[in-house]
């Protein structure tokens, strides 16, 4: 039998925490991109994205702004 590690319950309740904060950030995007994009601050957006996200938040800005500059060029 084998027996679950007692310290990899901390490990797992960070990586639950961090799957929570990538799903309350990005749920809504797309419907609010598509559907209703007079409603979307994208200021709020990063700032939000921040604030749950701070280890993630460069990574997901620099690749928004290739992506942006893939499209304009």
């Amino acid at each position: 039998m084998k027996w679950w590690n007692p310290a990899s319950w901390a490990q797992a309740k960070h990586n639950l925490n961090e799957i929570n904060n990538i799903a309350d950030v990005f749920h809504n995007l797309p419907d609010f991109l598509a559907n209703r994009p007079d409603e979307f601050d994208e200021k709020w957006f990063w700032s939000f994205l921040k604030q749950r996200l701070p280890e993630k938040y460069e990574f997901y800005y620099q690749v928004f702004n290739e992506k942006i500059n893939e499209k304009t060029e």
